[in-house]
């Protein structure tokens, strides 16, 4: 792993103004452990990005891990330009902060602050390289308290499961505007059954919990009784220093989100599935989370994108189980003979290729909405969503245009959707050949090709998902098209 990350530690750019090596470096200013290992990350990532060398001297994260980027890269320098801050904290800002350096070419050190804590600033290659290289002396402390609490409860294909849950800040005060971030008794519920049902069937699994700042009582109402009283398959560790804590949890073979850095990082080093609270998607949730409904200059700066930036698309989310179905009639299942003992089948909708007018209008969004909504009201169902940048196809096709080319509204895309997870991407430069055409219709090949990319890649985000799905749908976006009668 470490001849993998060579191309990616050694990070220069000289100045055109007498040779200088140009530097981003992070403010030594006392962050917290998850903190400081998102600043480092995404700070890392720009100065990578821009080609300048990083300093990382001074961080919390330099005494955690070994041979860390930037950890022995010299003092920090006393005089800087301070990269601007990321309009949310949750925010990819990669390619504003690196056209900033770039427009300030005479300058020679940049200071890079913020939280950085986008998933998009990490990548498997670091996260390797940190569960690789935590310190030696944490690494031994962690063995030990995993031997202790957790080694006695472990057997033959026994999996573990962390479920950090945060105490002992501000979001454990009810009158904390952070209060309602954090899930309830009601998340983890269904996240145990589906650690049961769907992550290890059949299989025993040990949960593991935090015992900072709370007690057996607390864990007991968040958990449940069930869980935290069979000592045979629930423990708690509890150590004075986090780096241990969270070096111990994320040894676990999966684990639950609960809301912060430190339980991020627990997840992500952990590297197994991981499921968080999907009402983090509703902006009217009750109570709110005060971090996501304030506002914020840009645009893309609200709730609506916050899992989609804050949370690896691989991540599960668990909601509220499905209404009840309606009372069986004679045509129902009682009379078909099928069980309605069976659990309702989870769909992964597969929404993928151009947009054309459904965002532009209530009446032309408002069919896909009602077969959404339909389809969420019978079962389990997660959109995942691909979308061509341009609204409108660039080859020939069976239709004629309904307007001028556009880019899609990203932000309504989201807050419509709420897909599990989504790209938009550049459509390939599929150029038409005379002639060139599907059987008997207008649609070219090269369109045929772009169109069955577009599913491709809609599978793939599904793929993805650490869910399983029972059925796979494929709908198309533009569905206030589909009337009877009309050539679609």
């Amino acid at each position: 792993m470490k001849g993998l990350l060579v191309g990616l530690l050694v990070l220069a750019s000289t100045s055109p103004r007498g040779g200088a090596v140009r530097v981003v470096q992070i403010p030594a200013d006392g962050l917290r452990l998850g903190n400081a290992l998102s600043r480092w990350s995404g700070c890392y990532k720009i100065a990578r990005t821009a080609g300048l060398e990083f300093r990382a001297t001074g961080s919390p994260v330099c005494g955690a891990f070994v041979g860390l980027p930037g950890c022995h890269a010299g003092s920090l320098a006393p005089k800087t330009t301070k990269i601007p801050l990321e309009p949310a904290w949750w925010l990819d800002n990669i390619n504003e902060s690196v056209a900033y350096i770039r427009r300030n070419n005479a300058s020679i050190t940049f200071e890079c602050g913020g939280f950085r804590q986008s998933a998009s600033y990490v990548d498997d290659a670091t996260r390797a390289f940190l569960v690789e290289n935590w310190a030696q002396p944490i690494v031994r402390m962690a063995d030990e308290l995993w031997a202790s609490a957790v080694g006695p409860l472990l057997g033959n294909g026994t999996a573990t499961v962390a479920l950090y849950h945060r105490q002992g800040d501000m979001y454990s005060d009810a009158k904390s505007m952070y209060h309602g971030c954090l899930p309830g008794p009601a998340f983890y519920g269904r996240a145990i059954a589906t650690i049961h049902d769907e992550i290890f069937p059949g299989r025993r699994v040990v949960f593991v919990a935090n015992g900072h700042g709370w007690g057996d009582t607390d864990r007991r109402q968040m958990f449940g009784d069930a869980i935290v009283a069979d000592s045979t398959a629930f423990a708690v560790v509890n150590h004075h220093d986090p780096r241990v804590v969270m070096a111990t949890l994320a040894r676990a073979n999966a684990s639950t989100f609960s809301f912060g850095t430190f339980s991020w990082w627990i997840s992500y080093l952990g590297g197994g599935p991981t499921l968080y609270d999907s009402s983090l998607r509703n902006r009217a949730r009750r109570p709110p989370c005060g971090l996501l409904t304030q506002l914020h200059a840009s645009p893309k700066a609200n709730g609506a994108f916050f899992i989609e930036h804050h949370l690896p698309v691989s991540w599960m989310a668990v909601g509220p189980p499905p209404p009840p179905p309606e009372p069986s009639s004679a045509s129902g299942p009682q009379a078909t003979g099928l069980s309605s003992s069976l659990p309702p089948p989870r769909v992964a909708v597969l929404l993928s290729g151009h947009v054309r007018k459904t965002f532009s209008a209530r009446e032309t969004l408002r069919p896909l909405l009602a077969f959404l909504t339909s389809c969420s009201s019978a079962t389990r169902c997660d959109v995942f969503a691909h979308a061509y940048r341009h609204t409108e196809p660039g080859t020939a096709t069976y239709h004629a245009r309904e307007a001028e080319d556009a880019i899609v509204n990203e932000t309504a895309l989201v807050a419509e959707l709420h897909p599990l997870a989504y790209l938009i991407a550049d459509e390939a430069n599929l150029a038409d050949s005379p002639g060139d055409v599907w059987g008997r219709s207008r649609m070219s090949t090269a369109g045929i090709r772009s169109s069955f990319g577009a599913m491709r890649i809609a599978l793939d985000l599904a793929d993805r998902s650490t869910m399983r799905y029972d059925v796979y749908v494929r709908a198309r976006y533009d569905m206030y098209r589909l009337r009877e009668g009309t050539n679609v």
